[in-house]
């Protein structure tokens, strides 16, 4: 009796084996026709993408990464209010970044990053900043002073991305991939799924990844998205990334009903 269980137990475990087997063969199939359809010359991979964002809407759990925090649990804790930004009012130190003055607290700036913290070892009361922009270096003084993202471009957030990580706060740089993560839309998908892969932050990813899924049927007539579904680097590729995700959506779904 024992036998037979064992062996009936082992024969259903084989089964879900060569079915997963076969739905992940299946899926690499139907993502490789999508990326021909993109790389030939008039090629129509409308079709093929509607019939994936149909499987995904089918089988999808719902997105549960907008609780999760992209990167560093630390948090903020400014001190004083926007209008003491660029504010020469009790300044003790002064940059000069792209030829402008913008004006600082020595205080504020030494306790949001070790980085600042060095730059303000030199007695000097000037400092040259040579490595971001006039614009991205007062919206980085604008969340270390009031904790806030000033209201910013897609492009201007991702540049304001690059000074948080160089200058070593790790609040904001989670604060931005928040938001890069809420206003995903139509207009924007390309850039900061793109975004998302040159950082390679998995969180972002995800969002990205959900992104397309949902919409493929719609996004796919962008020539921006055909090109990231052509794209393929050592680190990531597009097509496969994507299979992964619907085929697990597809083994939960199925997990859901056994």
């Amino acid at each position: 009796m024992e036998k037979s269980e064992t062996c009936r137990k082992t024969g259903n475990e084989d089964a879900v084996f060569h079915a997963s087997t076969a739905r992940t063969s299946f899926l690499l199939r139907l993502f490789s026709h999508l990326n021909w359809e993109c790389r030939r010359d008039g090629g129509h991979p409308e079709e093929v993408a509607s019939v994936i964002s149909r499987m995904w809407k089918q089988f999808q759990k719902p997105d549960t990464t907008q609780e999760q925090e992209p990167g560093s649990p630390e948090t903020f804790r400014p001190t004083v209010g926007v209008s003491f930004v660029n504010n020469p009012e009790l300044s003790d130190i002064r940059f000069t970044v792209e030829g402008e003055n913008v004006y600082a607290h020595r205080i504020m700036l030494y306790n949001a990053s070790d980085r600042f913290k060095e730059m303000l070892k030199i007695p000097s009361g000037n400092i040259d900043i040579t490595d971001v922009s006039h614009t991205t270096f007062l919206a980085m003084l604008h969340y270390i002073y009031t904790g806030k993202i000033p209201e910013l471009s897609i492009q201007a957030l991702c540049c304001l991305y690059a000074a948080a990580e160089l200058y070593l706060i790790p609040a904001l740089c989670s604060a931005i991939l928040r938001d890069l993560g809420r206003i995903l839309s139509p207009q924007n998908a390309a850039y900061i799924y793109q975004f998302a892969i040159v950082h390679n932050n998995s969180i972002l990813l995800e969002k990205g990844e959900i992104y397309l899924l949902t919409n493929l049927d719609v996004l796919i007539t962008q020539a921006k998205i055909r090109d990231l579904i052509k794209s393929h680097s050592a680190d990531y590729y597009v097509c496969a990334a994507l299979s992964k995700r619907l085929s697990s959506a597809f083994s939960a779904s199925l997990d859901e009903k056994l």
